[in-house]
């Protein structure tokens, strides 16, 4: 970014993780976590601030009016802009936002959950609280791990390897398979990638995807995707054979009852941090 763009033109966001259960046992608070994820950020950033800074999922560990008064500190002392939330129910997102109201914070302005054609029960609650308060939804797993950009039968490394990606997805793949196929049917019929019926559709019911890239053209997928239109038929054909899906990922694993010296977000975490 420093070579191709001028800071101010430009929206960086970054999320942090809650505290570890060592920070815990510590006593390192909510407030002196969140001040020392930020400012490594921004180091590794090579910026003084970011746009938005999102916390990884709810904090079943630590006040909310903890997490809330450390981060309103950051927006007071100019190194965030904006802050948002991931991996958390609509519930917790109203409380959140209420509390903030009434203390005077920065509230949570965006929230990055999971959703997409294959998973779409945001749907039930939390679009609509967004909806409702403005907030912007900016959802991971755009394309289901891949599984949305291709046809059944083809193949990827991703799809071969990503073993937290099979646990997602592998337990609804009968069903899963029927909107893949009308996603290629559709991509046909416009002559156009998956990728961009995909994210077309996603772009239609929320701010801001994330989607991942590691080759050039899956950038141009996605920036093709802002361009096209579907018509309200082509929607409600992608949509029809959805069913309810029982909660994977992060939701499923974060809750508060939880094995607290199994917390899912450390499972995985390189050895400095655990």
């Amino acid at each position: 970014m420093k070579d191709f763009a001028a800071r101010d033109k430009v929206y960086v966001a970054t999320k942090f993780l809650p505290r570890s259960q060592q920070e815990i046992e510590a006593g390192v608070s909510g407030q002196e976590h969140i001040a020392k994820q930020l400012d490594l950020s921004l180091q590794h950033l090579g910026m003084d601030y970011v746009d938005l800074y999102i916390y990884h999922m709810w904090d079943y560990q630590t006040p909310l009016y903890d997490i809330l008064e450390g981060l309103n500190q950051q927006v007071k002392a100019g190194k965030v802009r904006y802050i948002g939330i991931a991996n958390c129910y609509a519930y917790q997102l109203a409380k959140a936002n209420a509390l903030a109201e009434k203390e005077g914070f920065a509230p949570f302005v965006s929230v990055q959950n999971h959703y997409n054609l294959l998973f779409r029960e945001e749907e039930r609650e939390m679009a609509k609280l967004c909806q409702e308060d403005g907030i912007a939804m900016t959802p991971y797993s755009a394309l289901a791990s891949g599984r949305l950009s291709r046809r059944p039968g083809e193949t990827s490394k991703r799809l071969a390897e990503d073993s937290y990606a099979k646990l997602k997805y592998d337990g609804m793949a009968e069903a899963d398979e029927k909107i893949i196929l009308r996603v290629a049917e559709l991509a046909d019929k416009y002559g156009v990638s998956m990728t961009e019926i995909s994210l077309a559709w996603l772009l239609t019911k929320v701010t801001a995807p994330v989607a991942g890239a590691t080759k050039l053209h899956h950038i141009d997928g996605a920036v093709k995707a802002a361009d096209l239109e579907l018509t309200d038929a082509d929607l409600a054909y992608l949509e029809e054979l959805y069913i309810p899906h029982k909660l994977v990922g992060v939701m499923a694993q974060n809750t508060s009852s939880s094995n607290k010296k199994e917390q899912v977000w450390m499972k995985n975490a390189p050895k400095g941090m655990q």
